[in-house]
């Protein structure tokens, strides 16, 4: 999952390179583009921040040091690793299917949304323990200052998770009242609202603004989405594998929204 740390305009002169590589359309923010990789408990495995935001997050993904180690045979067999549309479907990393609205793919991609939220949920509980990465970071903190903070922050996230200290405090007045009056802005924490995902996740506060999961299909040209599949063409890959042999085989179904009714 990628993740936007904002950045003040005068730091994009720092990096000697077109202020433009910052910018993220998407979001509409400069920034970095922040990958990670986070379990079912909001720990973060893996971070790597090297690029601008407006860096495929193939790119920055396939640039990491994470994608040589998976390429190399980190993971045991049987395991991988999942992530949204953005990425490319491999031997570690499963995608959901794309332009399926119905069938057992369709309810793969629901059970796999299940997954990725865990890692909304994590940026979630991350900005909303460290309220700096809410806003642009301060000035005179320099691009290396900035991602070795982030990096640290992360680290100490980690040790509250292990040492079970999930309990975040609310923001105070105060600190609500810094954030809204910010002269850079500031991102709002968004409540995850109940739509059939599990229940655990729901009321659960995320920064989508910095994250916003959406269709990223083009993001990767189709030419080398093509040539990528025609490299695994003798390898059943964890996405066909979790779907025709758990789902089909076992049935399961996308769980209708509640209060509707079973058609008959």
């Amino acid at each position: 999952r990628r993740y936007r740390v904002v950045l003040r305009p005068q730091w994009r002169r720092e990096s000697c390179c077109d202020a433009r590589k910052f910018f993220c359309g998407r979001k509409h923010k400069f920034g970095l583009n922040c990958q990670a990789v986070a379990d079912c408990r909001g720990k973060f495995l893996d971070m790597s921040i090297r690029y601008p935001a407006s860096t495929s997050d193939c790119l920055a993904f396939e640039s990491s040091a994470l994608f040589g180690e998976l390429t190399n045979g980190l993971l045991a067999e049987g395991l991988c690793l999942f992530g949204d549309n953005a990425y490319l479907n491999s031997p570690f990393l499963a995608t959901p299917y794309p332009n399926v609205s119905t069938g057992y793919k369709d309810a793969y991609n629901f059970f796999h949304s299940q997954l990725r939220i865990r890692v909304e949920c994590a940026f979630g509980m991350f900005v909303q323990r460290w309220s700096v990465l809410r806003s642009a970071i301060p000035k005179g903190v320099t691009l290396r200052k900035t991602t070795a903070m982030v990096l640290a922050l992360a680290k100490i996230h980690n040790f509250c998770i292990e040492q079970n200290d999930t309990n975040i405090p609310p923001m105070t007045a105060g600190d609500e009242l810094a954030l809204m009056t910010n002269e850079m802005g500031s991102v709002p924490l968004d409540v995850y609202e109940d739509d059939g995902h599990d229940e655990e996740t729901v009321g659960q506060r995320i920064p989508t603004q910095l994250i916003g999961a959406s269709d990223h299909f083009h993001d990767v040209p189709r030419e080398i989405r093509a040539i990528r599949r025609r490299s695994y063409t003798d390898t059943r890959l964890p996405r066909e594998r979790l779907a025709e042999d758990n789902v089909r085989e076992n049935n399961y179904r996308r769980p209708r929204p509640r209060g509707t009714a079973a058609r008959s």
